[in-house]
């Protein structure tokens, strides 16, 4: 069995986002409309198909490594509340 955790962005990034500052790049974030299936890594929901999400550059990593990579996200373009506990699923 394995247990997959997934953690929230801190809201700090997300306000950053909100405000208009740039990724992780330093590039100005690209916004999207949603098709119903992008993830919003701040509350951890599908952000409804035809609302709007901001899609930036985030490394979750503060140290560098093999697999510590900056990778596209999305999270929803207006403030939401961020995931609050531990989402867990168990796979075999």
């Amino acid at each position: 069995m394995i247990d997959i955790i997934f953690t929230p962005i801190p809201t700090s990034v997300a306000q950053n986002w909100w405000e208009g500052g740039p990724d992780e790049h330093g590039n100005p974030l690209e916004t999207r409309i949603s098709d119903g299936g992008a993830p919003c890594r701040h509350c951890l929901k599908n952000i409804k198909e035809g609302k709007l999400v901001l899609l930036g550059a985030y490394k979750p990593f503060s140290s560098t490594g093999h697999f510590a990579e900056t990778g596209p996200i999305f999270i929803c373009s207006d403030p939401c509340e961020r995931f609050a506990g531990e989402k867990i699923s168990s796979h075999r």
